[in-house]
């Protein structure tokens, strides 16, 4: 956390990046929420041992008031967070961003985490069919492009020597470049 908050003050990637998505916090119920702020972001975490996935949303992003907790699961094969978010500034096409932030452990099976993600992604997408939607995280072994196949995967990057295990989907084509 203490690297994460010197970045956040005096590095600007960190500091003007409207969100920053973490997995693998290490995050547990006994820590206080006090010991994972970030000065000028609001934060909604889901915590367990081990695992946790995190989200910090920079306040000159989104109004606190128009960020809503919609779905949160930890079970040992997934770990899932969806928030709703209503930015300051978006196309006049969408009018809010769901994001979806996942942890699936190599031990996990897959296909269980692969059909909980889209069941949640399709429950949200019927609930908000106007949304921008975006799944991040860390996949491990565990791959939604037959469970999201209208969406894009955008990293195509190694993240972790040649594998890509950290995947950002979406289903706005083009939205982002790795």
């Amino acid at each position: 956390m203490d690297e994460l908050r010197a970045c956040t003050k005096y590095l600007s990637d960190y500091r003007q990046s409207c969100l920053i998505c973490l997995t693998e916090s290490w995050l547990t119920g006994a820590d206080p929420d006090s010991a994972a702020d970030l000065e000028g972001r609001n934060q909604n975490s889901g915590k367990s041992k081990g695992g946790g996935v995190c989200v910090y949303i920079n306040n000159t992003y989104c109004y606190p008031a128009h960020i809503t907790l919609k779905h949160q699961v930890c079970t040992k094969d997934i770990e899932l967070l969806t928030l709703s978010l209503r930015p300051y500034h978006l196309p006049r096409e969408i009018y809010q961003i769901r994001l979806f932030v996942v942890y699936i452990a190599p031990s996990a099976d897959i296909q269980v985490a692969a059909s909980t993600t889209h069941k949640l992604v399709a429950q949200t997408e019927a609930e908000a069919p106007g949304a921008a939607n975006f799944v991040m995280g860390d996949f491990n072994s565990c791959s939604l492009k037959e469970h999201l196949p209208t969406y894009q995967q955008y990293v195509t990057c190694p993240t972790r020597k040649t594998a890509c295990l950290d995947q950002c989907y979406g289903n706005i084509q083009d939205a982002f470049y790795s």
